[in-house]
C-alpha cells in the first residue's frame, strides 16, 4: 500500500509541475488519486492533456469536446472498466486529435466509442457485450489499431456517412453481427484485421475507393458483402469455414486478388448486377461452389485456382449481356483448365480435357470428343452448334442447353453425374441421338418451359434417380426408338406437354412406365412398356395411346391379347385412358404385314 501510494504521489506531481502546459490527471475509482471518474478528469483538462485511468470500474458517459489522451497506466495488468449498464454512448468525441488507448469498454446500449470528429487515434481497447463497439460519423483521419470488439450486438467497427479516409489496423471481431461495416464512405484502408464468428465478417456499402488487405475472416456466416459499391480492391484476404464466401451485388470495379478462399458451405463467390470487377489469383478450396455469377457484364476472372468444388462456374441471366465476360483457361479446377467462350462463330473445341465448358452466343461451334471433369457442358443462347462424342461423368451435371436451337447433340456420354445427363430449357428444334444418358442424379433428359420441337431419338436412357425423360411445357416434340429402363421413378414423365410425339421406344422396369399429367393430343404408340409396376397413367388430358386397327397402339408386357395389332381386347390405362389396339408381340409394327391376297 505504501508503494502505491508512492506512486500515485509521484504521478499526481505531473498535474502541479507541467511541462510546456501539458499535464497528466489521474483517476482511481478507489479515491487514491485526484479524480475518482473520468468525466471529472475531463472537466479539469485541457487540450493536449493526457487522462491515466487506473484499473476499476467506472460507470459513467464521456464526452471529449478537447484534445485528450486517454489511456491506462504503463505496466498495469488489470482492466480499467467503463461499464456501460443502463447509459448508451462509453466515449463520444466531438474533438479532433483525441488518442484512446488500453481501455475496456462493455455493456453500453450504443457504441463503446462514437467518433465525430476528426485525426484520432483508438488504440488498444477492448469492447464486451456493446451494441457496437467503435462507431464513426463523418469522421476522418483517423487511426484504429489492434482493438477487440466482442459479442457486439451489432457492429464491432462501424464507419458511417462521410467517414473517409480512416486507416483500421490489427482489429480483431468476435462473435458480433457484423464484423467490420463501411456505409456511404470513401478511401478507407483496412489491413490485417480479422472476424471470427459473426453473422456477416465485413459489410461495405455504398462505398468508394476503400483497400483491404490481410483481412481475415472466420467461422461465421457470411464472409463479405459489397453492395451498391465502386471501385473497393481486396487483396490478401482469407474467408474461411463460412456458409457463403464473397457476395459482390451491385457492384462496380470490384478487385480481389491473392486470397484464400475455402471451406465454404455454399458459393465461394457470387456476383449479381455487378460490372467491371477483377477477380484474380485467388484460391478457392473445398467450397460447395466456386463462382455464382448472374446479370453480370464486363468482369475478368483469370488465374484463380478451385480444388475440391462441387461445382466451378455457373454463369445465369436474362439477356446476352449477362455472359459478356472474360474467363480465361487460367482459371483451373483441380488443375484442370476450365474454357468459356462468348460471342464466337465456328469455334471448336475438340479433344481435350476440361473441367468446365461454357459457350455463350456462340453460333456453328464444335465441341467434340472431350473428357469433362467436375462441371458440365453448357450453352447459352447458341445455334446450329455440334456437341459429339463428349464424356461428362461423375460431374455436377452433363449438358445443358438455355435458349438455344438447331444444334445436334450425338454421341456424349453423360452418365453418373450429380443432376440430369441432359435439361433443355427454353430451347428447340435440337437434335439428340444416340446419347448416353444414365445413372444421372435427378432425370436423364428434361425438357422444361418451352423446349419445343426438339427430336430425341435412339438414346439409351436407363437407371436415373427420378425419370429417364421429364417433359414440362413442352411441346411439339418427338421422343422417339430410345431405350428407357430402370429408372427409380418413372420412365417418361410429361406434365403439361401437348402435341409431343412417343413412338418405338422401350420403356421397361420403372415403378411407373409413362405418367401423363394435364397433357393433351400426345400420340403414343408403337412403344414397348415391359415390366413396369405400374406401366402408365393419363391423367386430366386427352391423348391417344393407339392410332388406329391398322397402326395399332403399343405392345404390354402384362397384357395378353391376339393379333398385331389386337382388335377385341383393350388395354386399359389409369387416368382413365384406353390403348384401343394393342400388340401382342414386342415389336411387331416392325414386321412386315403378311399379303392377304391368295396365291395366283
Amino acid at each position: 500500500m505504501l508503494r502505491s501510494m508512492a506512486i500515485i504521489c509521484l504521478l499526481s506531481a505531473f498535474i502541479i509541475l507541467p511541462v510546456d502546459g501539458v499535464r497528466t490527471h489521474i483517476v482511481d475509482d478507489d479515491d487514491f488519486a485526484q479524480f475518482s471518474t473520468i468525466g471529472e478528469a475531463v472537466t479539469a483538462a485541457s487540450d493536449g492533456d493526457t487522462i491515466l485511468v487506473k484499473p476499476g470500474t467506472y460507470q459513467e458517459e464521456v464526452v471529449l469536446e478537447k484534445a485528450l489522451t486517454i489511456m491506462v497506466p504503463p505496466g498495469e495488468s488489470e482492466p480499467s472498466l467503463l461499464d456501460g449498464s443502463g447509459l448508451t454512448v462509453g466515449i463520444k468525441v466531438l474533438a479532433d486529435g483525441c488518442t484512446i488507448e488500453g481501455l475496456t469498454i462493455s455493456n453500453y446500449q450504443g457504441p463503446g466509442i462514437y467518433l465525430a470528429s476528426n485525426g484520432n487515434t483508438v488504440r488498444k481497447n477492448q469492447f464486451y457485450d456493446d451494441l457496437l463497439g467503435i462507431f464513426l460519423k463523418e469522421s476522418s483521419e483517423n487511426v484504429l489499431d489492434r482493438n477487440q470488439e466482442w459479442r457486439s450486438q451489432e457492429t464491432g467497427i462501424a464507419l458511417w456517412q462521410g467517414s473517409n479516409g480512416n486507416r483500421i489496423t490489427g482489429n480483431d471481431a468476435r462473435g458480433c453481427i457484423i464484423g467490420i461495416l463501411l456505409s456511404d464512405v470513401a478511401d478507407n484502408v483496412v489491413t490485417d484485421s480479422l472476424s471470427r464468428g459473426c453473422v456477416l465478417g465485413l459489410n461495405l456499402t455504398g462505398s468508394q475507393g476503400n483497400e483491404i488487405s490481410g483481412y481475415q475472416v472466420l467461422d461465421g456466416y457470411i464472409g463479405m458483402m459489397i453492395l451498391e459499391a465502386e471501385g473497393n480492391s481486396f487483396n490478401g484476404c482469407q474467408i474461411i469455414n463460412n456458409t457463403e464466401g464473397l457476395i459482390i451485388a451491385a457492384g462496380s470495379a470490384t478487385s480481389l486478388m491473392n486470397s484464400i478462399i475455402s471451406d465454404i458451405g455454399s458459393v465461394a463467390i457470387s456476383m449479381t448486377d455487378s460490372i467491371g470487377c477483377q477477380i484474380l489469383n485467388n484460391r478457392i478450396e473445398r467450397c460447395e461452389g466456386g463462382f455464382d455469377i448472374g446479370y453480370s457484364s464486363g468482369n475478368r476472372l483469370e488465374g484463380n485456382n478451385l480444388t475440391d468444388v462441387t461445382f466451378g462456374l455457373y454463369i445465369d441471366g436474362p439477356s446476352e449481356e449477362s455472359f459478356d465476360n472474360e474467363i480465361g483457361q487460367s482459371n483451373q479446377i483441380d488443375g484442370v483448365p476450365i474454357i468459356y467462350s462468348y460471342g464466337e462463330s465456328d469455334q471448336v473445341v475438340r479433344g481435350i480435357e476440361a473441367s468446365h465448358i461454357t459457350l455463350a452466343y456462340c453460333r456453328n461451334c464444335t465441341v467434340e470428343e472431350n473428357v469433362i471433369t467436375n462441371d458440365l457442358i453448357m450453352l447459352f443462347g447458341c445455334s446450329e452448334g455440334r456437341i459429339a462424342g463428349n464424356i461428362i461423368e461423375s460431374c455436377i451435371g452433363g449438358i445443358r442447353l438455355q435458349d438455344s436451337w438447331d444444334n445436334l447433340l450425338a454421341g456424349n456420354a453423360a452418365k453418373d453425374n450429380f443432376g440430369t445427363g441432359l435439361f433443355l430449357n427454353n430451347s428447340s428444334y435440337n437434335q439428340v441421338e444416340e446419347n448416353n444418358l444414365s445413372e444421372n442424379g435427378i432425370n436423364g433428359i428434361a425438357l422444361i418451359y418451352n423446349s419445343n420441337n426438339n427430336a430425341i431419338v435412339s438414346n439409351v436412357i436407363d437407371a436415373n434417380r427420378e425419370a429417364g425423360i421429364r417433359m414440362n411445357y413442352s411441346d411439339g416434340n418427338t421422343i422417339e426408338a430410345n431405350d428407357i429402363g430402370q429408372n427409380l421413378m418413372r420412365g417418361l414423365w410429361m406434365e403439361a406437354s401437348d402435341e409431343n410425339t412417343v413412338t418405338e421406344n422401350t420403356i421397361s422396369k420403372s415403378p411407373m412406365g409413362a405418367y401423363l399429367y394435364n397433357c393433351s393430343k400426345n400420340e403414343i404408340f408403337h412403344n414397348n412398356f415391359l415390366e413396369n409396376a405400374d406401366q402408365a397413367m393419363d391423367q386430366l388430358g386427352e391423348n391417344s395411346w393407339d392410332m388406329g386397327n391398322v397402326t395399332g397402339g403399343n405392345y404390354w408386357s402384362d397384357h395378353s391379347c391376339k393379333g398385331d395389332p389386337c382388335l377385341g381386347l383393350p388395354r386399359l390405362i389409369k387416368g382413365p385412358a384406353i390403348d384401343g389396339h394393342p400388340f401382342s408381340t414386342m415389336d411387331a409394327w416392325e414386321q412386315p404385314k403378311a399379303s392377304s391376297a391368295g396365291p395366283e
